[in-house]
């Protein structure tokens, strides 16, 4: 048995969207736990930054699924939890907001420490969204346990904000310029996804809920962007070239949920006095799909070279590739921001087997045989329909003259046709079959066509063909 690892190393061809590769992966409608952090300190008041906030928060959360869960907490001096339930109710818990941003600090870390212990508790198996919208200016008050950026502090909250990395993503809507308070939300919820800053802070909420979709898609994928196909195959050790020999191909996808597609699969060889047949231009696998293939190996080597049957044993080494893909590459690249592994396939086994070659020495004899009694038989054929002829042909011409033609011992006779007219050609004798040895005579034209054959039987009395007249005298030897 020889086993491989295939690793992913170029692209496939087909290409799926965005709501395909995300329906795939579970998270085109899955519920997100949410915990929008807004700040409330006295810098959000300016160029009606609140107010703004306020009123597309109401947007934002009307547009959330109806199984999604929304906490909202501001956060100045202390964070406070405003509302914690359906977004539909998040709607309208807005209005119990502070009107006016009065906040004389702005306690980024405690705010964060509130998001995590909050999913920390939450829903088991939901995908969380810890999303921060501030100005950026992060101002702690002096007793806060957040107030030295990188203190013991914020390395206890990271430390909590990794155990929720596997299932929780963090977003930062800026409403202004310059600071945006992403390096404090990054060093807990790593991967942290800025949103570009615009005037107005509606374009971002707008785009919040696909940025979630695709944070969310990013985490389902885990270990598939490494993942490849494991190679298995088996060739029967002892066996003999001469005949083909079954070998099977058993190919497995480690992705959980990523479809893998293999090209230019190919098994390479040195040693093999032969070439294995049987792979296919593609092979398409489903996420964890398992597929066997039937390979087949054969000698390319002259199976008679050599006298006598002889065992060579073989060493041979294989090598099986395949460049492994995935359809969703281009959406994964695009819309993701992920890139996929790319690690050389290659790998390989011996295969210890045996090439008999030569001509079996029976066969030898068949052939020796063969050539002997092949030319013979044919002879006697010839012979059986050209039996032996005996006696003496007599041919009388148009001038009168005699021509006496001895037939005795032989199986055909060709000679002149006697004058006649100024004719010329010739005549062709054999004997019949039946009466065994009669002649039988053809006149051949000058051009070499035959004319009509005729029998002359002996003592029979004169036979006239074209013009010659013969006697057949069965006894005469001259």
């Amino acid at each position: 048995m020889i086993a491989f690892l295939v690793t992913m190393v170029s692209p496939a061809a087909a290409e799926p969207g965005a709501e395909d590769v995300y329906r795939a992966l579970g998270v085109f409608d899955a519920p997100t736990d949410y915990v929008v952090l807004v700040d409330t300190s006295g810098s959000m008041a300016e160029h009606q930054r609140y107010d703004n906030v306020r009123t597309n928060l109401r947007t934002f959360f009307g547009k959330l699924g109806d199984r999604d869960l929304v906490t909202l907490v501001t956060f100045d001096v202390v964070p406070s939890m405003v509302h914690s339930g359906s977004p539909k109710s998040a709607v309208a818990a807005v209005d119990a907001m502070p009107v006016v941003p009065r906040g004389a600090a702005t306690d980024i870390g405690a705010a964060l420490e509130l998001a995590v212990s909050l999913l920390e508790g939450g829903k088991p198996g939901l995908s969380g969204a810890i999303v921060l919208i501030t100005d950026g200016i992060a101002r702690p008050p002096a007793a806060s346990r957040y107030h030295e950026q990188g203190g013991p502090a914020w390395s206890e909250l990271a430390a909590r904000g990794r155990g929720l990395a596997s299932r929780t993503g963090g977003y930062v809507v800026p409403v202004a310029s310059g600071e945006s308070g992403t390096d404090q939300m990054r060093s807990v919820v790593p991967g942290t996804v800025l949103l570009p800053y615009a005037e107005g802070v509606g374009d971002f909420l707008s785009r919040l809920q696909e940025q979630v979709k695709r944070g969310n898609a990013r985490r389902a994928l885990g270990d598939d962007l490494t993942s490849g196909v494991e190679v298995s195959w088996s060739v029967p050790d002892g066996a003999d070239l001469a005949d083909p020999v079954a070998a099977k191909l058993v190919l497995r996808s480690t992705a959980r949920a990523m479809p893998l597609e293999l090209r230019n699969l190919r098994v390479e060889t040195q040693g093999l006095p032969g070439e294995v047949r049987g792979l296919p231009d593609r092979v398409e696998l489903a996420a964890g799909e398992r597929r066997e293939l039937e390979l087949t190996m054969s000698s390319t080597e002259p199976a008679w070279k050599g006298i006598g049957r002889v065992a060579h044993p073989v060493r041979a080494d294989l090598r099986f590739a395949a460049d492994v893909g995935t359809s969703w590459r281009p959406v994964l690249e695009r819309d993701l921001g992920v890139r996929l592994e790319n690690p050389a396939a290659s790998a390989g086994g011996t295969w210890n087997g045996v090439l008999t070659k030569g001509v079996r020495w029976l066969y030898l004899l068949f052939a020796f045989v063969a050539l002997i009694t092949l030319p013979l038989t044919g002879f006697l054929l010839w012979a059986r329909r050209n039996p032996v002829m005996r006696g003496v042909l007599v041919a009388i011409g148009g001038d009168d003259t005699t021509h006496r033609i001895p037939l005795h011992g032989s199986r055909r006779v060709t000679f002149p046709r006697p004058e006649a007219g100024g004719l010329g050609g010739r005549f062709r004798v054999r004997g019949a079959t039946a009466p065994r040895g009669t002649p039988v005579l053809t006149y051949l034209k000058p051009d070499g066509t035959a004319g009509q054959s005729r029998m002359c039987p002996p003592d029979a009395g004169d036979l006239d063909l074209y013009g010659v007249v013969f006697r057949y005298h069965r006894n005469a030897t001259h």
